[in-house]
């Protein structure tokens, strides 16, 4: 991943096709990253919308529609 962040670098000189591909393929590790990350956590589809943005996050003191889940004890 960070080896494709370098070479995003505006001082690397790339065509805007290779541009494009390094961007798609950055985009495409991002997600597997977060896709890892949610599976750690035990996120639910719900969760992962919230965290990504495509649903408001619930008030403070509001019910978000489920129970929220432990995954583990301290």
């Amino acid at each position: 991943m960070l080896a494709l962040q370098q070479r995003r670098h505006p001082a690397v000189p790339l065509t805007a096709t290779d541009r494009e591909e390094l961007d798609r393929r950055v985009a495409q590790q991002d997600r597997a990253i977060d896709e890892a990350i949610y599976d750690l956590y035990g996120l639910t589809a719900d969760e992962r919308r919230i965290v990504e943005g495509a649903v408001p996050v619930p008030a403070a003191g509001t019910s978000s529609g489920h129970p929220r889940r432990r995954t583990h004890t301290t």
